[in-house]
């Protein structure tokens, strides 16, 4: 219901208004990864990958006897614990890097500045959703492809154990990277 004015009445604009400032747009973080960076970036994953080996061959050869290890060094990369520490080993290293490029180099919040937006509920829904029916999708293709005797992944399930370590480093660790990777600086590029 509008207020009813005197006809006579003259009404000042804003009078009886109090002005408030406005508030600062707010900031957005600026834009990151420029070429020297994608650069910078390739480099010390290649660096990475050479340094996560060196350091897990050396971190094996120095708990060898401590925790008296059997496991022949020429033997490793058929191990399936060493292979998920060294891949850990790996993605912490590429994962520092990132991180040290947007808060030290940047000076940015690191989740600001990648722009991840949290999940929704239905996104997540459809998420679990779409795992269970690639799933079953999986178990049923078998019959229709031709058997294969022997896939180089399958070496790598030599015990529960063994399945359980990579089925936790495939849910927890590798998707988180491969988004921070490819999301977070590569797309963003």
């Amino acid at each position: 219901m509008a207020a009813e004015w005197p006809e006579d009445a003259i009404v000042e604009p804003n009078q009886g208004q109090v002005e408030t400032p406005l508030a600062p747009a707010p900031t957005r973080p600026r834009d990151l990864w420029s070429l020297r960076d994608l650069l910078l970036f390739v480099i010390f994953t290649v660096a990475a990958m050479v340094g996560a080996n060196l350091l897990a061959l050396g971190g094996y050869a120095l708990l060898r006897s401590l925790l008296d290890w059997k496991t022949a060094s020429h033997r490793l990369y058929d191990n399936t614990f060493f292979l998920v520490a060294l891949q850990t080993l790996f993605h912490g290293l590429v994962f520092a890097y990132i991180f040290l490029l947007v808060v030290v180099n940047y000076r940015q919040p690191f989740w600001e500045a990648l722009r991840w937006r949290p999940l929704s509920p239905r996104a997540a829904w459809n998420s679990l959703a779409g795992g269970v029916l690639l799933a079953l999708v999986v178990v049923a293709f078998p019959p229709i492809l031709p058997h294969a005797q022997d896939y180089p992944l399958q070496r790598l399930f030599t015990s529960p154990q063994a399945a359980y370590v990579i089925g936790g480093f495939a849910i927890f660790v590798a998707p988180f990277m491969e988004e921070l990777i490819f999301r977070g600086v590569l797309f963003r590029f």
